[in-house]
């Protein structure tokens, strides 16, 4: 399972993360300096201001089509 660390360098970002099954489990707002660590479910952002966020992904990650589900896009 691919895990994420994002670091967000500059700019405020809203970020929603959901659960295994695709429900809204929490939204908080991230600026600069906050790290997230993301290693189940899903999540989803909006960028409520010009960002620098910096992503490191563990793999395997085998492309898009196989390893991306798609929740919804409320926000």
């Amino acid at each position: 399972q691919t895990q994420e660390i994002l670091y967000i360098e500059k700019g405020k970002i809203k970020a929603d993360f959901y659960d295994k099954k695709g429900k809204k489990a929490k939204s908080a707002i991230l600026n600069p300096g906050d790290t997230v660590v993301l290693t189940d479910g899903g999540h989803g952002f909006h960028l409520l201001k010009d960002s620098k966020v910096l992503i490191v992904k563990q793999g395997p990650y085998k492309s898009i089509k196989e390893d991306k589900t798609y929740f919804s896009k409320d926000r």
